[in-house]
Formats: structure tokens, C-alpha cells, sequence
């Protein structure tokens, strides 16, 4: 399942690879809520980076662990997709990254 959503910074496609289960849990959703957002700002529209990079700051408060943004997720993300034996191609198609400078930015391994 694939939903484009807003604008990106680069204007290329950003994808999150989830389990099927939760891809299928997220189908039905969707029908049930007419395509509402699962996770919407105050007023209903898609959430900003402010608001975002709070809840990481509130969540990692109550966790008891590193501070971490919504840019540190996507680095995150990189390294763990990096870890797992992705192409650096498949992980710039994952993160939206169009050149291979982009993409080694975002794949910290080891």
C-alpha cells in the first residue's frame, strides 16, 4: 500500500517500510475514516515539524533516552535499512534521497 502525502523538501516520494499486518490494519483504516489522517495536527492537517520534534521531545523525556528529531528518525532509519543489507539505491528510494551524495548522508552503519 502506498499513499503520497504533501509536498517534500526535494519534492521526491518518501516511503516507510512497515510489516504487512500493520499495512493491512491500516488499509481498513483508511476505509473505515474516508482517508483521515492517522496522525493530524490540532485541526486536522498534517503535522508540522514542530509539533513532530515535541512529541520526540516528550516521548524520549518519559522514556529515559537520547533526545532524538524527526530528521535524526530518517538517519535512523538510513543506518538501520544500512544494517540490514539495503542498497545504498534501495535506501535513497526509501528516504526520497535522489543522488548517491544524499543517500550516504542518511546510512551510518556499524
Amino acid at each position: 500500500m502506498r499513499r503520497a502525502v504533501g509536498p517534500t523538501k526535494n519534492k521526491n516520494a518518501r516511503f516507510q517500510v512497515i510489516p504487512r499486518d500493520l499495512a493491512d490494519e491500516l488499509r481498513e483504516w483508511m476505509l473505515r475514516t474516508d482517508g483521515q489522517l492517522l496522525f493530524a495536527d490540532p485541526r486536522g492537517g498534517y503535522l508540522s515539524n514542530k509539533i513532530l520534534n515535541r512529541w520526540y521531545r516528550e516521548l524520549s523525556k518519559v522514556a529515559g533516552v537520547k533526545l532524538i528529531t524527526s530528521h535524526g528518525a530518517r538517519h535512523s532509519a538510513g543506518s538501520s535499512y544500512a544494517v540490514m543489507g539495503a542498497s545504498q539505491k534501495m535506501i535513497g528510494l526509501l528516504l526520497g534521497t535522489p543522488t548517491p551524495g544524499d543517500r550516504a548522508v542518511h546510512a551510518h552503519p556499524g
